[in-house]
């Protein structure tokens, strides 16, 4: 699932890839597929954040289900700035990546997942 902030509606559409990074780290360590449109509000983030993190239902209203396609088994280091993306650029919390930057990223991946 990705959360995104009440800024509009995000514009993933079911079939896009997305790399999860942490902001604060600016690590990119995993590939999820978008598997349908976003929600806002929806009940079931509703009543998970009542128990786990009751600031992120108004803070992250906009949820995205995902499926995983590339998780490694432990956290790597790939830095955002390895695929030509500045850390900067995440203030907004996403940035489109062009096709070659997506594909050098997955590739990055792979390899610190068998070092």
């Amino acid at each position: 699932m990705v959360r995104e902030p009440e800024e509009g509606k995000p514009g993933f559409r079911a079939g896009d890839f997305v790399f999860i990074c942490a902001k604060d780290t600016k690590d990119c360590y995993a590939v999820v597929e978008v598997k349908g449109e976003s929600e806002f509000q929806a009940p079931f983030y509703e009543s998970w954040t009542e128990s786990h993190d009751p600031e992120a239902f108004s803070r992250w209203p906009w949820t995205t289900s995902t499926i995983p396609r590339f998780v490694p088994n432990r956290l790597l280091e790939l830095k955002l700035s390895e695929l030509g993306v500045s850390g900067q650029a995440l203030q907004n919390g996403h940035v489109r990546l062009r096709l070659d930057q997506f594909t050098a990223g997955v590739r990055a991946l792979a390899r610190l997942s068998t070092d």
